[in-house]
């Protein structure tokens, strides 16, 4: 139901199939007003709109029809737009989006309808899959308005938001129901990923990008179980993963993907780990004893995995596992939900628990935080927080999530800026209650992303940010030597040096282009030990990587040559045990006698000395 604005006697009403109904004095009496539904007949009408500024401006919508109607005379008749799509290269822009397989698709069902507060010519209409179309002509043609993101539920645990590293207008979002969506100009423009579905259904809960290829992992099947499925051409063109190499199923219920960090060749996707051949591009699986959870970037050999109230911790790219620490005495319904890691600190580590808030890990032990620490609980008086993430640029900045599962919605979203000692509620224009499903923080500026069932958001860090870092760290190695050669008859190698970079420094490797490589310890300052060298040259590089994905390296050719004592070639040696005269003897046997000139003899800690 309507009211016009200019004439509040006139009052429009939808009554499903019996049309559009009009009063025109104030509700009292109604009447139709249905010439020109005659394609409409038997169906029924669900959305009405009337311009603010001209109430002769009306919009109505019946259901399961693919198109609205309009009228600029205020209902006296109705007309049927002219077109509800526009053509592009790919048939039409509305029909491609809501499915590249069936590119003619002009028109389809579309829903409620919004006018313009200002403009009589201008509406909108959201359609099939959330897409917007917008009015300019005041209905006659309607034109698609919108990015081609749908702003549905991004999937939660962490892997619903990927970031290319190295190009900052390319990332993606993998969503529960409509797949995953993918942009190259930081936003302005998604495209769909629509994975092949599985058992027809299509939800990605969780994904990544290669910051170098075209590869991109997701896990595509229902809301509690998947199986995973990769492309190589950049979300053209899927292909199912059904099992590893051993013929384990992939299926199950996937919260997490993720590259390693320092090597792109190798993937994590839960309970299964993805190597691929660099020459090739062929991916090998092999389905790991824990699933894998959360990465630390540092060094990506170090992952993590929970289970109930349990961490468990791998120093070798999830072969082998042990149990890193427990939560202390939480509710007896808690349960670890994700946790984050501090990119630059292993030892600060943040727990999002179902019915207890937030866990920090300081090295040591857990302290949870809570309402003294700027926590609220929401008006259920439950506290279920489903999110946390720590902001890669400034890791002093943590976010976290709350949900009210089958309740209705929470608080919203919080943040600390002093690594989670105290927290604010940032929920600002969202409201006061808002379920937070999934967070993401964009590597490249700071800005923090929000996934829920109210759309995608994002908020600006508190800090303040250019929009892309492109400065490069700068790296030196200082020892063994700060020259670019070093020769030694040891087989191992200890390396230290110094970097920095404008907004800080992530992670410091190592290789060697004879085999062998791994993280340093340290950042600004930082030290590498027992490296293993080959006979011969070992070209030796270290690589110093920013939050941003900008790198700095310096390099060092060691030669080793195994099996060869230093060897010192000795002129003369003199023992000044003489204890008289003005002889020094050469004992070496070179003949090389000392004449002692201004000095006296004295009894030294062993003989003679002067």
């Amino acid at each position: 139901m309507v009211v016009d604005q200019q004439n509040p006697n006139n009052v429009y009403a939808t009554v499903y199939q019996y049309g559009v109904y009009k009063s025109t004095d104030g509700g009292m009496n109604f009447s139709p007003i249905n010439n020109g539904f005659n394609e409409a007949a038997g169906k029924e009408t669900t959305s009405i709109a009337i311009s603010p500024v001209d109430g002769s401006y009306l919009y109505v919508y019946f259901q399961n029809t693919t198109h609205l109607y309009y009228s600029n005379n205020g209902g006296s008749n109705w007309i049927r737009p002219s077109s509800m799509d526009e053509k592009n290269a790919y048939g039409y822009v509305s029909g491609s989006q809501t499915d590249p397989n069936i590119p003619s698709q002009a028109g389809w069902a579309t829903g409620p309808i919004a006018a313009h507060p200002k403009d009589k010519n201008i509406a909108l209409a959201a359609g099939s899959f959330y897409h917007i179309k917008r009015t300019t002509d005041g209905g006659r043609n309607w034109k698609y308005s919108n990015s081609g993101y749908t702003g549905g539920a991004l999937g939660t645990g962490g892997s619903g938001f990927s970031w290319d590293l190295k190009n900052p207008d390319r990332f993606a979002f993998f969503l529960m129901d409509y797949g995953g969506y993918l942009t190259e100009d930081n936003g302005s423009v998604f495209k769909s990923m629509r994975a092949i579905s599985y058992k027809g259904l299509e939800s990605t809960n969780a994904g990544a990008i290669d910051s170098s290829t075209g590869l991109i992992i997701t896990a595509v099947g229902g809301w509690e179980e998947q199986i995973l499925a990769k492309s190589t051409d950049n979300g053209v063109s899927w292909k199912h993963i059904p099992t590893d190499d051993a013929g384990n199923s992939t299926l199950s219920n996937y919260t997490f993907i993720g590259f390693h960090p320092q090597n792109p060749n190798i993937i994590y996707a839960q309970r299964f780990k993805g190597t691929r051949n660099p020459s090739t591009q062929a991916i090998s699986w092999k389905m790991l004893s824990y699933p894998v959870k959360a990465i630390f970037k540092g060094n990506g050999d170090h992952v993590y995995s929970f289970y109930d109230k349990t961490i468990y911790k791998s120093t070798d790219a999830g072969t082998t596992w042990a149990v890193h620490s427990t939560l202390p005495n939480p509710e007896t319904s808690a349960a670890i939900y994700m946790i984050a890691i501090d990119p630059t600190n292993e030892n600060r580590m943040y727990a999002a628990v179902l019915t207890n808030g937030i866990y920090i890990w300081n090295g040591t032990s857990w302290i949870k935080k809570g309402v003294s620490d700027g926590f609220t609980k929401d008006r259920f008086g439950k506290w279920n927080t489903l999110a946390v993430a720590v902001d890669p640029r400034s890791p002093n900045v943590v976010y976290a999530g709350n949900v009210s599962p089958s309740l209705g919605q929470s608080n919203g979203i919080f943040r600390s800026t002093d690594y989670g000692a105290t927290w604010q509620n940032i929920s600002y224009n969202l409201g006061p209650e808002f379920n937070a499903f999934g967070i993401g923080v964009n590597p490249h500026n700071g800005y923090v992303y929000l996934g829920s069932y109210h759309g995608t958001w994002k908020l600006p860090p508190p800090y303040g940010t250019n929009s892309v870092d492109t400065i490069s760290p700068t790296i030196t190695i200082t020892g063994p030597t700060s020259g670019a050669t070093y020769a030694t008859t040891n087989n191992t190698l200890n390396l230290s040096g110094s970097a920095s970079d404008d907004t800080g420094i992530s992670t410091i490797t190592w290789s060697n282009n004879k085999g062998g490589g791994g993280a340093a310890s340290g950042t600004t300052n930082w030290s590498v030990s027992g490296i293993t060298l080959v006979s011969g040259d070992n070209l030796i590089t270290v690589t110093a990587r920013d939050a941003a994905g900008n790198t700095g390296t310096d390099t060092i050719t060691v030669t080793y040559t195994p099996g060869k004592a230093p060897q010192v070639a000795t002129g003369a040696f003199y023992t000044f045990d003489e204890g008289k005269g003005t002889i020094a003897a050469d004992t070496s046997g070179n003949g090389n006698d000392g004449t002692i000139n201004g000095a006296a003899w004295t009894t030294g800690k062993n003989g003679s000395g002067l």
